[in-house]
């Protein structure tokens, strides 16, 4: 199939190598060569088809099955196996496969788990899983911490189940205490108490935890930086809230704007008003002659200028620049900023009315824009009578608009004080905005001590909030000095000082805390010898982390193999791979975790099978933390960590003694790999002759070798005929092979049956896929109609790509 086939043999004519060494007088075993191909099909297989459904992975899973029964020393078939039962949703031949690995890696926590996990499942009655849980978790259990952490919160969650309260608490408390780096135990534990927390620091505490189990989640860092700002201690908040900004992914704009107003905030609270409004006023400042730059620009390139658009501010920084003017009292700059939020909102309406949008949100846009437009002007204490224009048509205003508020604030900045706090004084324990408009009445009464109480009330009781932050810088301008903080925000400052800053480094540079190192195992291959890399990961932070493929450490490596095959760089013919290395389920400070995989289990094996007359180069760069592309391109992440293996040489088939002409004597003779071999050996002789059709002589060396072949297959084992089925010219392009290829594509047996299906089906209608769907064989049959699906698939796109050519 296309899959397999799609690394063309493009050896030149005469590239076999010059390094004559005696053909082996005893035949080296198939069985690893052939197993190791069988997977690699049924992997390719799988890469092949679009949508896999629960039953390819089920099909794959038994080819793969079929391959581990031929040779059972490739350590990574059998979680390849496990992999496949359970994305094939077949959970007995998973516990099944997961005792075998257990058996051949008794370290593999998540294995030794999952097997825990089910026959605790497996008992009947309630009581004989809770005594199962405390002999397991009991003191003289000799299972590792992390282990008995999951299967501690397994516990609590039965409990909850049954109504057990206490035990459910004790249980998930024990879950945390033997592994901080259970982040369920950690998230279960925020959810079940963060409720009812009202102390302060509690509340930090429980998402600290759960920020500890996991430092790379921006939805806990964000949580944990609200906690801190939600009590005014700014300067742990803009620690956290930066951390997930880091962490915001980069195509969720709606995130990534939200986490900026927030952090715009928490810079006003520790910065200062007038540096925040300096900072602000240079970056437009910033952006305008960049925008003059480029008119330059396109000037001298002759373009026209005007094609480049004004500059446009930005809301979110205008509405703090406006609250940054109205706390310094600056009223030229305050009216600057209110005129231009007020255009951008008309801006806004009108986009939303050019857009055609429907009438009903066409007026829920207009009428959020009215209310933004009124309550601009109220804070501002601004264009009142166009306020007051707005507050007689509370049609326009919508539904549920705040009118005693607005009002109130209205009456306020007029001076209309006792009528003014009589609207606004119910309202001012729910809405910070009131106790906003109850200090501006104290102002504009001339009651300084008043104002200044009003205002500290609003900047504590709304600490992470604008109005909170406006309130303190106000109150700082009032006072003529800052403002300290709260008991309780000094508080949590000095718990987010206490907190490790592994937590930065490992979102701002995982490379400080995470160590990578990949080496082959074998750094001089023979000719199809299985490729297996040493990959080892350690943890190099002071605080444990978790393993696996969403953790801190991250059990999911993309293979990116680069090779030269002779003087060629192949690269644009392989595909990375991912490989999974969860053994552990966490990593304590400078604990290490090895892993050996096989490492050329898809293109690049094929690749270099199909190349191995000439010397190949190759090395891997394994790369943890990736991602996949919308055109389907694996590449590092941000936050990556990568390294590379060195080098190796895979050495190339050797020719024999007296060159093309003693081949077809060696191809009646050879057995097992040196068999094998002869087949690419083979193609040198056809490549000769293509390149000069007019020598007879190349051509009669083309006939002798192919008759040598067609002679041999009928003394040749199955695994022999499996790796020439593989391996053989084919009759399109050697037409001297058509007899020899025509005697495997006949051939029933159900190893080489799968081979050929699999390796040189082309077409949808080939009539191999009759023959093979007429097996005896059940994966015989199964896997000739996912070919012919795939098959099927593929001539359709091909067609319709055709048909999109002008």
């Amino acid at each position: 199939m296309c899959a397999a086939s799609a690394v063309v043999f493009s050896t030149p004519p005469g590239a076999a190598q010059t390094e004559p060494i005696a053909d082996s007088a005893e035949p080296e075993a198939l069985a690893p060569l052939v197993a190791d191909r069988l997977a690699r099909d049924a992997l390719l297989l799988l890469r092949a088809m679009d949508s896999p459904r629960p039953e390819d992975y089920a099909l794959v899973a038994r080819l793969l099955e079929r391959a581990d029964g031929i040779d059972d020393a490739n350590p990574s078939l059998a979680r390849l196996i496990v992999r496949a039962w359970r994305l094939a949703g077949d959970e007995g031949r998973v516990i099944e496969w997961t005792r075998r690995v257990v058996r051949e890696d008794p370290s593999d926590e998540p294995a030794v788990l999952r097997l825990i996990s089910d026959r605790i499942a497996r008992l009947q009655s309630i009581e004989d899983r809770r005594s199962a849980y405390e002999r397991l978790l009991g003191a003289g259990s000799a299972l590792d911490p992390a282990i008995r952490s999951r299967l501690a919160l397994d516990d609590a969650l039965l409990a909850r189940e049954f109504g057990d309260e206490a035990r459910f608490l004790e249980r998930l408390s024990q879950a945390l205490e033997l592994d901080p780096t259970n982040k369920q135990a950690a998230a279960l534990a925020v959810a079940t108490a963060l409720p009812t927390a009202d102390d302060p620091l509690e509340r930090v505490e429980l998402i600290a935890n759960l920020v500890l189990a996991d430092p790379l989640d921006p939805a806990s860092l964000r949580d944990l930086a609200e906690a801190f700002m939600s009590v005014g201690a700014y300067h742990a908040a803009e620690r956290f809230f930066n951390l997930a900004r880091r962490r915001i992914i980069e195509d969720d704009p709606l995130a990534a704007r939200a986490i900026r107003g927030r952090l715009i905030l928490a810079n006003w609270a520790t910065e200062g008003t007038r540096p925040l409004l300096d900072l602000l006023d240079q970056s437009e400042r910033a952006q305008r002659h960049a925008i003059e730059q480029r008119r330059q620009a396109a000037i001298d390139n002759g373009d026209d200028p005007a094609e480049i658009p004004d500059y446009t501010p930005d809301a979110l920084n205008e509405t703090v620049r406006l609250g940054l003017t109205l706390a310094l009292g600056d009223t030229h700059e305050a009216r600057r900023s209110l005129d231009r939020l007020l255009a951008l909102a008309e801006a806004r309406q009108a986009d939303a009315q050019a857009a055609g949008a429907d009438p009903d949100e066409a007026a829920r846009v207009r009428q959020a824009n009215a209310r933004e437009r009124l309550w601009l002007r109220l804070w501002a204490g601004m264009d009142l009578d166009e306020a007051e224009a707005d507050l007689d048509d509370p049609e326009g205003l919508g539904e549920g608009a705040p009118l005693d508020l607005y009002r109130g604030v209205l009456l306020a900045q007029r001076g209309e004080i006792d009528a003014a706090r009589e609207l606004l004084a119910p309202l001012a324990d729910a809405d910070p905005r009131a106790r906003l408009g109850l200090a501006v009445a104290a102002e504009r009464a001339g009651d300084r001590e008043g104002a200044t109480h009003a205002y500290a009330r609003v900047a504590l009781d709304a600490a992470g909030e604008l109005w909170g932050v406006y309130a303190r810088a106000r109150l700082e301008t009032l006072r003529g000095a800052p403002v300290p903080l709260s008991a309780v925000a000094q508080r949590l400052e000095a718990y987010a000082r206490a907190m490790p800053d592994t937590v930065d480094k490992v979102v701002n540079d995982p490379r400080s805390i995470i160590a990578l190192r990949a080496e082959f195992v074998d750094t001089e291959p023979a000719p199809f010898d299985r490729l297996e890399l040493r990959i080892t990961i350690r943890n190099a932070s002071p605080i444990p982390l978790a393993v696996g493929p969403d953790a801190p450490i991250s059990s999911d490596v993309l293979l990116a193999p680069r090779v030269s095959i002779g003087t060629r760089d192949a690269r644009e013919n392989l595909t990375p791979e991912v490989v999974s290395l969860a053994r552990r389920l966490r990593l304590d400070p400078g604990e290490s975790l090895t892993t050996t995989i096989w490492a050329d289990r898809g293109a690049l094996g094929t690749l270099l099978d199909r190349s191995a007359l000439v010397a190949a180069l190759v090395r891997i760069r394994t790369i943890q933390r990736f991602v996949v592309t919308d055109d389907a391109r694996y590449i590092a992440a941000d936050l990556s960590v990568s390294a590379d293996t060195d080098p190796i040489r895979r050495r190339p088939i050797a020719t024999p003694r007296g060159g093309a002409g003693a081949l077809p004597d060696l191809i009646r003779a050879a057995t097992g790999r040196r068999l094998a071999e002869t087949a690419l050996l083979a193609f040198n002789v056809v490549g000769r002759a293509r390149a000069n059709p007019d020598a007879p002589a190349l051509a009669e060396q083309v006939q002798a070798v192919a008759d040598a072949f067609t002679e041999r297959l009928g003394g040749a084992s199955a695994f022999e005929r499996f790796m020439l089925t593989r391996l053989l010219p084919a009759e399109s392009a050697s037409p001297p092979f058509a007899p020899a290829v025509d005697l495997l594509r006949q051939d029933a047996d159900p190893l080489v049956r799968l081979a050929f299906v699999m390796t040189r089906a082309a077409d949808p209608a080939d009539p191999i896929l009759d023959l093979a769907e007429a097996s005896d064989d059940a994966l015989v049959r199964d896997t000739a109609r996912a070919v012919r699906r795939v098959l099927a698939a593929q001539a359709e796109a091909r067609a319709a790509d055709a048909g999109d050519q002008p």
